[in-house]
């Protein structure tokens, strides 16, 4: 999540918090201006909305990417594993040729990506399915099935439907930028008004101590950098002349 928005989250929710603190309520709730208590009352709609849209935003990408790493270790491990046993049928049969095309250690297949692991893993699908049609009773003493094609498929069916989920987050991700945009213009927007209104309630030692608070909570802190570096010291002014 972008640090501009967690910021302008964190710092609302602070200024509602000072809402809802009993030492103040007094100061405000029920007083004019009443648009104050009014504009509390969206403000508080407007943050919440605010923060489980930009959650989502943030959500959106990580799930995918999530997703996509699983499915790519499913198929490595299930491609390495039938790989290995595909191959010791073929060196038992003196295939040598057949064994080398689909022996690979799991460091191999780890190495591959997107449409290159697709491809490896689909000609692995299809040489198994072959040999399985010609001698499956053989290859069952491997620990080989039909079964294990289905498996195979749908591993390969999974991974290539992930690597698409990251271009579809995206622009879902896209579309939500705009909705936290304009979330964020409408709370700074509040936000802005109730800074000016507060300035009413002045009149009181209850409502001094409340636009004091007020404008202490309004303080935008921007927990997403370090400390600022100091500026450099001045050059020292050079020495005078001597007479």
């Amino acid at each position: 999540m972008n640090n501009r928005y967690t910021n302008r989250i964190d710092m609302s929710r602070t200024v509602i918090a000072l809402l809802d603190d009993p030492t103040h309520l007094a100061a405000w709730q029920g007083q004019p201006p009443l648009q104050f208590g009014t504009k509390a009352a969206s403000l508080r709609t407007a943050v919440e909305s605010f923060a489980a849209t930009a959650a989502r935003q943030s959500a959106v990408i990580t799930g995918a990417a999530l997703d996509k790493e699983r499915n790519e270790a499913l198929l490595e491990d299930l491609a390495h594993e039938l790989g290995s046993l595909l191959a010791d049928y073929f060196h038992d049969e003196n295939r040598e040729q057949a064994a080398a095309a689909v022996d690979f250690p799991i460091s191999a297949w780890r190495r591959l990506r997107g449409e290159h692991l697709l491809n490896r893993a689909n000609l692995l699908a299809t040489t198994l399915a072959g040999a399985l049609s010609a001698d499956a009773a053989a290859l069952a003493g491997y620990g080989l099935t039909p079964d294990d094609t289905i498996a195979l498929a749908a591993a390969i069916d999974a991974y290539r439907d992930s690597i698409a989920q990251p271009s579809g987050a995206i622009a879902e991700r896209k579309a939500l930028t705009g909705s936290l945009d304009a979330a964020y213009r409408s709370v700074a927007a509040l936000l802005e008004s109730m800074d000016r209104l507060v300035l009413r309630f002045r009149g009181t030692d209850g409502g001094r101590a409340f636009a004091a608070a007020w404008q202490a909570a309004r303080i935008l802190r921007d927990y997403g950098h370090g400390p600022a570096t100091p500026p450099p010291a001045p050059a020292p002014e050079p020495a005078p002349p001597q007479p």
